[in-house]
């Protein structure tokens, strides 16, 4: 069983994925579909905050690279903060970041990163479902 897989009438999780480099997205969005997760992915900045304003889209997490082509992760950071929602910031450059400088209120995974790393985080990060 997936250890985030749907209950009942319950969709899965859902997680926007912001990574620049489409085989790293590529590989990143089907270990979290393997782990029973539905994701939604972008490759920038620009397509991330579109797809965090069109009403109707729940996402539970955000998962971005810190650098980006075309922006910053970490204002995505702040943008899913204000909605409430936790992130996980990966990152090929981890020495680039203050030591002590918040990244999110999750995780920050230094690539290159085991898979079961990234859905460790992604397992910690999410809402626990209320007991029965």
């Amino acid at each position: 069983m997936h250890p985030f897989g749907a209950t009942g009438n319950d969709p899965p999780y859902l997680i926007l994925l912001v990574e620049d480099e489409p085989c790293v997205r590529a590989v990143l969005a089907q270990a979290l579909m393997d782990a029973g997760l539905a994701v939604a992915e972008a490759p920038g900045q620009a397509d991330a905050e579109k797809l965090l304003s069109t009403g109707g889209r729940r996402f539970a997490l955000l998962v971005t690279d810190l650098g980006l082509d075309d922006g910053d992760g970490g204002a995505l950071i702040d943008a899913a903060s204000v909605r409430g929602m936790p992130s996980i910031c990966i990152t090929g450059y981890p020495d680039r970041i203050p030591a002590g400088a918040p990244v999110g209120p999750c995780a920050l995974l230094a690539k290159p990163f085991r898979l079961e790393l990234l859905i460790e985080a992604v397992e910690q990060a999410l809402p626990r479902p209320a007991a029965c």
